[in-house]
């Protein structure tokens, strides 16, 4: 293990471009562990039990990381600690689209397995086996907040953000911060490979776009 070796975590919230930036990390030739629901399901107990052994010892197989259970809480400080050359990526979205697509994401799944718009957030995750992304957002939104309050769920987003920023004010070279928008696709792609000192020219890729994605 060599603690010194530059990682790249991709911190931003689910549903703010964390697969795009996953994707094009990929394409920029890094060794990628993506977020997807069978990487939570493994991580997050780990995570949850304070003992971290398990979890840096997977860590240290990859060069680049995102989603959850990478965007867990305040893991990113953890993460920093442990890999003091770690760069981080925050990726940013409008509040009210975010929280749109967070719930139509649920809503969207579980229409598969016929459950109604007002079951709850447990049984929404487990019917997809999403049992580490209900730990995440139960611990993050609350589960009643999750599915109820709107107000509440973007001032816990929002807060997030700020305090991510907060944290790596003196430590800029450490930060990105990303607008996935169709728009700024090649923008980001130059800015993305600036900031992990890739001399690769890709034009960001944009996946699990909607409507909701202006």
């Amino acid at each position: 293990m060599n603690p010194h070796k530059q990682k790249i975590f991709c911190i931003g919230s689910s549903k703010t471009g964390t697969s795009s930036t996953g994707a094009a990390l990929k394409d920029l030739g890094l060794n990628h562990l993506g977020g997807s629901w069978t990487t939570a399901n493994q991580l997050m107990p780990m995570i949850l039990s304070g003992d971290l052994d398990p979890l840096f010892s997977i860590l240290d197989k990859h060069d680049s990381y995102d989603d959850v259970p990478f965007s867990h809480g305040s893991l990113y400080k953890t993460l920093y600690k442990r890999y003091p050359k770690a760069k981080f990526i925050l990726t940013i979205r409008e509040s009210n689209l975010w929280y749109e697509s967070m719930i139509k994401q649920l809503n969207r799944y579980n229409a598969r397995w016929n459950l109604s718009y007002n079951a709850s957030l447990y049984q929404k995750c487990m019917s997809n086996n999403w049992s580490g992304l209900y730990e995440h957002l139960r611990l993050m939104y609350g589960e009643d907040a999750f599915m109820n309050n709107k107000n509440e769920m973007i001032a816990i987003f929002e807060k997030r953000n700020d305090d991510i920023r907060n944290f790596f004010e003196d430590k800029p070279d450490h930060l990105l911060e990303l607008n996935i928008r169709r728009e700024n696709n090649i923008k980001n792609g130059r800015m993305l490979a600036k900031f992990i000192g890739s001399n690769i020219n890709i034009t960001f890729p944009h996946k699990n776009h909607s409507k909701l994605w202006k």
